[in-house]
């Protein structure tokens, strides 16, 4: 028989996450369960959009490059599957031939979540890929050029994520045919 844990309450503090220390010392950033929930709700809800009609009630399965370690892993990695309805391999792989293997052993749709280095490197690599619902970048800018070729090539939609540790996701972009983000509701950024 299936078990059904109950869920946090929204105000529960679920993990402390650390920013990198890049701009400092690194600093504590506790995340509620509720905020996680409310998150996790927009990225599926990006992500389903940006797959379409083609895979509408499809579950949607992900190949992580990035650990959940990261806050950008732990929101694509481990709160997508459990909250967001989607499935999940187990492997983090990292050269290009271990991420087309990985991918080939998914069903359709597949959506492959990674950074602009791993992207680059695929890229160049020349291997082949199988068909993909759609890619996730984050971590870093993607160069517009970079997001056409891609798309082009692998003939997906790449969604580019952007948030930080304190933020996690608030906003998206295609990245091939936007410049502009486009935030979550709720979500209004100003210049700094």
């Amino acid at each position: 028989p299936s078990v059904i844990a109950p869920a946090p309450a929204p105000e529960r503090v679920v993990v402390v996450g650390y920013t990198s220390g890049s701009t400092g010392r690194p600093k504590t950033n506790p995340k509620t369960w509720g905020s996680f929930v409310a998150s996790t709700h927009f990225n599926a809800a990006r992500l389903r959009e940006a797959l379409g009609e083609r895979w509408r009630g499809s579950l949607p399965w992900i190949l992580a490059t990035v650990p959940p370690q990261h806050m950008y892993g732990m929101e694509m990695a481990v709160l997508l599957p459990l909250l967001g309805g989607m499935g999940l391999h187990g492997g983090h792989p990292l050269y290009p031939a271990d991420v087309a293997a990985a991918l080939k052993e998914l069903p359709e749709p597949r959506v492959l979540v990674t950074t602009p280095v791993h992207l680059r490197a695929l890229h160049r690599s020349g291997i082949e890929l199988p068909t993909l619902g759609a890619i996730v970048s984050a971590t870093a800018p993607l160069p517009r050029e970079m997001a056409e070729a891609l798309e082009r090539r692998f003939a997906t939609t790449v969604l580019e994520f952007f948030g930080s540790t304190e933020t996690c996701v608030i906003a998206s972009r295609r990245t091939a045919l936007e410049s502009a983000w486009r935030p979550y509701p709720g979500v209004v950024i100003h210049p700094g």
